[in-house]
C-alpha cells in the first residue's frame, strides 16, 4: 500500500483525511444535538444513536485503512478488529437510521410502522451475527467452503488448499 519509496499512496491518505473529519464531524453533531435535545429529546436521542454508530463505523475504517499493509502483531490484530467493527457498524447504522426516520414518519404521517422496524432489526441482528460468525468460520469463496480453525484471528492468514 505504500508508494515510491515507502511513503503512502495519495488516494490512502486522502481517505484517511475524509475518514477522519466525518468521524469529526458525528462528534461534533452529538455534542450539538445533546446540548440543544430539550426541544424533542425522542427524536434528539435517535439522531444521537445514529451518529454515534456512523462516527464508530468512520473511526474503525480510519484504523482499518491505517494499519493495513504494516506488519506486526498488533497492527494484524487492529486490522482485523477495525474490520469487524467496520462491518458491524455498517449493519447498526442501518439499524439505527431506521429507527430515526420511522419515528420521523411514525409522527408525521400517523401510521404505525412497527412491523416494518421489526423486520429491520432483525436483518440487522442476522447482518452484525453472519458478520461475527464469519470472524471465527470464515468463508473460502475460491474453493467455496467453510474454513474452521482452533485459532480464529488466524483464519484470515494461512490459506486453504
Amino acid at each position: 500500500m505504500n508508494g515510491i519509496g515507502n511513503e503512502p499512496e495519495l488516494s490512502r491518505i486522502i481517505q484517511l483525511v475524509i475518514e477522519g473529519w466525518g468521524a469529526f464531524f458525528c462528534l461534533v453533531a452529538i455534542i450539538v444535538i445533546s446540548q440543544t435535545r430539550w426541544a424533542d429529546r425522542k427524536k434528539a436521542d435517535g439522531l444521537i444513536r445514529f451518529l454515534i454508530a456512523d462516527g464508530l463505523l468512520l473511526l474503525s475504517d480510519v484504523f482499518a485503512i491505517g494499519f493495513r499493509g504494516q506488519e506486526g502483531t498488533v497492527a494484524f490484530f487492529i486490522v482485523r478488529i477495525a474490520n469487524l467493527l467496520v462491518f458491524a457498524m455498517g449493519y447498526l447504522v442501518i439499524v439505527s437510521g431506521v429507527s430515526y426516520f420511522a419515528g420521523l414518519i411514525e409522527e408525521r404521517v400517523g401510521v404505525s410502522i412497527k412491523n416494518w422496524k421489526m423486520i429491520e432489526y432483525v436483518i440487522g441482528i442476522i447482518g452484525v451475527l453472519m458478520v461475527m460468525i464469519n470472524l471465527f468460520v470464515p468463508f473460502d469463496c475460491v474453493k467455496c467452503l467453510w474454513v474452521f480453525s482452533p485459532a480464529p484471528f488466524l483464519c484470515h492468514s494461512r490459506r486453504v488448499d
